[in-house]
């Protein structure tokens, strides 16, 4: 039998965005995240618990390196950046991710808490 807080249970999402040369403004709860995008779409994963608090945004890029990522992103630390040839999640993409969520679920939790658990509920489309 496991007790979760409302802190411990958080949701994930992703949706595909349709761009065209336009500049986006994204939220996300330490600060704005602005960049100049020219890619045809971007996947966004967006993480929250039950209390309202956020993870980073995870941003996917088509592209075949990190050069796909636009340099907004990865010098303000606001958001995760990241690229897969076509832009679309795969079991790598989400794997980075993962281990990032992890990492910063646990840099949130004081000593106490390290050996509590926390649950992810995750919208996958594969």
């Amino acid at each position: 039998f496991f007790v979760l807080i409302t802190v411990d249970r958080w949701n994930a999402d992703e949706v595909g965005v349709q761009l065209s040369d336009m500049k986006v403004n994204l939220m996300s709860t330490r600060q704005t995240v602005r960049a100049n995008l020219t890619n045809e779409h971007v996947t966004v994963l967006i993480t929250a618990n039950g209390v309202g608090q956020q993870a980073p945004p995870y941003l996917l890029f088509p592209g075949e390196n990190l050069a796909a990522v636009p340099k907004d992103i990865l010098k303000k630390g606001n958001a995760w950046g990241n690229f897969s040839p076509k832009g679309w999640m795969d079991v790598q993409t989400f794997q980075t991710w993962m281990l990032k969520f992890i990492r910063e679920v646990n840099q949130r939790k004081t000593v106490d808490e390290l050996t509590d658990y926390s649950l992810l509920i995750v919208d996958g489309h594969n």
